[in-house]
């Protein structure tokens, strides 16, 4: 993953839509593949912690 990849962040922040099976099944695979990503203090070391704390606001 390169930072550059936007896609990628965009699927951090995908929002919820209306519940089917197929749906729910995306959702729970969601968190699953953030994990592939790795660990979180990997890809954001070096960050300094006031972007952190605005990249979260973004996405939430």
């Amino acid at each position: 993953m390169s930072w550059g990849d936007a896609m990628t962040f965009d699927r951090m922040k995908t929002p919820a839509q209306s519940a089917t099976l197929g749906k729910v099944k995306a959702r729970l695979a969601h968190p699953q593949a953030l994990d592939a990503i790795g660990p979180t203090e990997a890809w954001l070391a070096g960050v300094p912690p006031g972007k952190v704390v605005r990249f979260a606001g973004a996405t939430g």
